[in-house]
């Protein structure tokens, strides 16, 4: 019996396992998955212990729909249960973004200086970048979280919210374009 590299398959060849009870395509899916659903999913409930358990919820029902499931786009589908287990248990509560590692990481990353001072102030700046991220429009707000903080590809993007190829690039180009401007009015107005 030859020990197959499940890493190595695609999504649906893992799909096509896991219809015939194969838990370690499972397994491997789950893996190949889980990480990036679960920072897609914090952009909606802002809370990593709630997104780990909404992805948990999504895969559990993967696996005991497995056979009689009808999925042609597993990655596609995962995100869109994630999205939509996420607006099930949020109900109307606005989205909002109050902390974002995956900025602070870059600012670190982008600054020379180590200082306290420099600390604090790369903080500050993320806070307001957050600040501003959360004036933008709801659909601006998702497609870029989506895009820049889940590194979700236009085309997935476009899948996961039903929208056209070119509806998602135009909603980031206008979601940067305004976070940009919004950027440029505070400094603007720190600066008199």
């Amino acid at each position: 019996m030859v020990r197959q590299d499940y890493n190595f398959l695609s999504d649906d060849e893992l799909l096509t396992l896991i219809r015939l009870d194969d838990a370690l395509a499972f397994k491997a899916l789950f893996s190949r998955y889980y990480n990036s659903l679960c920072k897609f999913t914090s952009i909606y409930v802002n809370d990593n212990a709630l997104a780990e358990e909404i992805i948990a919820d999504v895969f559990i029902k993967l696996w005991e729909a497995r056979a009689k499931s009808n999925i042609e786009k597993v990655k596609s589908y995962l995100f869109t249960a994630a999205r939509n287990q996420s607006f099930t248990l949020l109900k109307k509560k606005p989205l909002k973004v109050t902390y974002c590692e995956h900025l602070e990481e870059y600012s670190e990353v982008l600054s020379d200086e180590r200082s306290p001072l420099s600390i604090m102030r790369s903080r500050e700046t993320q806070q307001e970048i957050i600040k501003l991220i959360d004036t933008l429009p709801i659909r601006q707000r998702e497609v870029l979280l989506m895009s820049r903080l889940s590194d979700i590809s236009n085309e997935e993007i476009a899948l996961v919210l039903n929208l056209s190829l070119k509806t998602v690039q135009s909603t980031l180009y206008e979601a940067i374009r305004e976070l940009r401007s919004k950027i440029f009015r505070k400094e603007q107005s720190s600066d008199i």
